[in-house]
């Protein structure tokens, strides 16, 4: 079960800082970080919940607030990516043609998330190309550590963010 809520007066200042603690998000402005904050809204999961599942058209980027999502791989081996820290970013592939999600995002314990659409993060770089610019840079540079984890799993994983909890079987 997903619980949205909507943000009361001075409810911004609280999500821009909840934003600004992503990777992806790091050099963009605090007024960039406002649209996305305008666009963003908190989403709550129970425990055992699935965010999203692998082959699915992947229409949301979310940011963690807390709690914690296991990003699973179920290929050639099944492979667990935990992502635990506030402020991590999973579901990419909202980001990256052809937009379906490569893995299954499940949660392990009560999670509350900042959602973002696609849609509202591709207004958001056309309107500030140069911000957008910084933000694709992110996403790559963030994108290669998954690369060079996927040479040593054997498969080619693709936009997710992990913390030290990984486990191949």
């Amino acid at each position: 079960m997903v619980t949205i809520f909507h943000r009361e007066k001075g409810g911004w200042t609280a999500m821009i800082e909840i934003i600004q603690e992503a990777d992806l998000f790091e050099g963009v402005s605090k007024r960039v970080l406002t649209e996305i904050a305008n666009e963003g809204e908190e989403v709550t999961f129970e425990e055992g919940a699935t965010i999203f599942t692998e082959g699915e058209i992947s229409g949301h980027i979310y940011e963690l607030v807390e709690g914690s999502v296991d990003i699973i791989v179920l290929k050639k081996k099944i492979v667990h990516l935990t992502v635990s820290q506030s402020g991590q970013i999973f579901g990419w592939s909202a980001l990256v043609q052809p937009f379906i999600h490569t893995a299954t995002a499940k949660c392990t314990a009560p999670t509350r998330a900042i959602r973002i659409s696609r849609d509202s993060m591709e207004r958001v770089m056309e309107a500030y190309p140069h911000e957008g610019l910084s933000i694709l840079k992110n996403l790559g540079r963030l994108s290669h550590t998954f690369f060079q984890f996927s040479e040593i799993v054997g498969y080619p994983l693709r936009f997710f963010t992990f913390s030290k909890k990984i486990i191949v079987e």
